[in-house]
């Protein structure tokens, strides 16, 4: 312990110079290494280094006489100083700027209080056959260190005072509102869909990634357990979730304690649906899922929802919950329809609650849709018609799907394409029909056929062209 005094005193010049440096920086600097919460500690703790060499290294007397000039005959008048001049305080600036050298003030203090203690003192000649004053009491303490232990700072408490309370504000408003959302979410997933917690969330973590590649302290050291600590990676859910844990137990946030006064702002929908884009009235829209809904559900909504492919009828034919089933399986529930089996492979991808082949259903959704403003053609929802009259299975949709192909050439995916891309395959399936019949019966005007098929063609390639020409003008 006796070295106590010298360990502060290496301590005291390393936190001065740290000090000055701070106080040399700009505005934005003195920002990034933690404005006047850093200040403040390095302040404190050259209070604390001053206040235990002066306890803790010989009786005030000597430290106030010998200790200095000791101090004094260590220090270089002539050197240069970080601040003030060799007139300042050895213990606070001037030409004292090593470790080493305040540490030999201290030891020369040392043997001047000891050379000084072996001397016999003067003593008043009245005084010397008087009778000696009665001794001290001896003090409980006596022969105990009287220093006072320098206590280091929890890494967690430094940076978790280096978080600005304006970042925990934001975070903590943010928590409010997508908390439920955010315990529902793959774990695994990013966190970008939270759009304001994310950013919340990004902005805290950079400032302490940035403080613990600035002091060097280790993610261990802090119970820094984010994944993005150790890939590097984009903020995922976990990691939100990590680090309101972290703030919480480090102190830097309070828990679950709801504001007294102002309720919980309305928890905000975090939309995991695909994007499906399809043609309404000429102008390209994004289909919501109360749209998608309808769709399903009224056979005049949004007939261009079976002209965008077979991945927006897949997406139509969802519900909000999630479950996948056809139109004429739409209404059925329980084991019966769960414990269906799967089709045939050669059937390719199926719905997932009712099992029925996707493209039937896909099917079966493009003839509803066709059909929907023909004149007597029944239609779900009609007053005098039960939808069980208009249910399909998956071998009856197959059969349509044949007569289908068999007079236009389309099969069910080339179906699922605007009116102008069926007409044009269905004009090239009929002139190469054509040209085929006519081949076989010798016909002189097979050759015409074929003429015709290339200047069809061309000509969809040249009215290609003009459309585009005059969607550039319009821009």
């Amino acid at each position: 312990m006796e070295n106590t005094d010298l360990n502060a005193a290496a301590e005291l010049v390393k936190v001065t110079q740290l000090l000055r440096a701070y106080g040399k920086k700009n505005s934005s600097s003195k920002k990034k290494a933690g404005g006047n919460t850093y200040k403040q500690g390095l302040e404190e703790r050259m209070a604390k280094c001053q206040a235990l060499i002066t306890q803790c290294l010989l009786p005030e007397t000597f430290f106030t006489s010998n200790f200095h000039i000791a101090i004094a005959a260590t220090m270089d008048a002539n050197a240069p100083t970080l601040q003030g001049s060799p007139n300042d305080d050895p213990m606070t600036g001037g030409g004292l700027q090593t470790p080493e050298r305040l540490s030999k003030a201290i030891l020369d203090a040392r043997a001047a209080a000891a050379a000084a203690a072996q001397q016999d003192p003067p003593i008043d000649p009245a005084l010397k056959d008087s009778e000696l004053p009665p001794a001290k009491k001896s003090r409980a303490n006596d022969g105990q260190s009287m220093h006072r232990k320098i206590i280091e700072e929890n890494p967690i408490d430094v940076v978790a005072d280096a978080i600005s309370p304006r970042m925990i504000s934001t975070f903590t408003t943010h928590w409010r509102t997508y908390e439920i959302q955010l315990h529902k979410a793959d774990p695994s997933m990013s966190a970008e869909g939270f759009e304001d917690l994310y950013e919340a969330a990004t902005d805290i973590i950079d400032r302490v990634e940035h403080i613990v590649e600035k002091t060097g302290l280790s993610y261990a050291a802090l119970k820094w357990n984010l994944k993005r600590a150790t890939d590097g990676g984009p903020v995922q859910v976990s990691d939100v979730i990590t680090l309101r844990q972290w703030l919480i137990a480090s102190g830097a946030m309070v828990g679950d304690i709801p504001p007294a006064s102002v309720p919980a702002p309305a928890a905000k929908k975090v939309s995991t649906e695909p994007t499906i884009k399809i043609w309404v009235d000429g102008k390209k829209r994004t289909m919501t899922s109360a749209m998608m809904t309808e769709a399903r559900k009224d056979p005049k909504a949004y007939p261009g929802c079976v002209e965008a492919g077979m991945k927006t009828v897949a997406a139509v034919l969802k519900n909000r919950s999630g479950r996948e089933k056809c139109v004429s399986c739409d209404s059925m529930r329980g084991k019966a329809l769960e414990s269906r089996p799967a089709p045939h492979p050669d059937d390719g991808e199926f719905l997932a609650q009712c099992k029925c082949p996707l493209r039937g259903a896909a099917l079966e959704l493009w003839m509803i849709k066709m059909t929907a403003e023909m004149d007597g053609i029944p239609q779900r929802g009609d007053d005098d018609m039960k939808n069980s009259r208009l249910a399909f299975n998956p071998d009856t949709l197959k059969l349509i799907a044949g007569a289908i192909q068999a007079v236009s050439g389309h099969e069910v995916e080339t179906l699922l394409k605007p009116e102008v891309d069926r007409l044009e395959l269905t004009v090239h399936w009929a002139l190469k029909e054509l040209t085929l019949y006519a081949a076989r019966d010798d016909s002189q005007y097979a050759a015409s056929f074929r003429y015709l098929l290339t200047q069809f063609k061309q000509t969809m390639v040249e009215w290609e062209k003009e459309q585009e020409e005059d969607q550039v003008r319009k821009n």
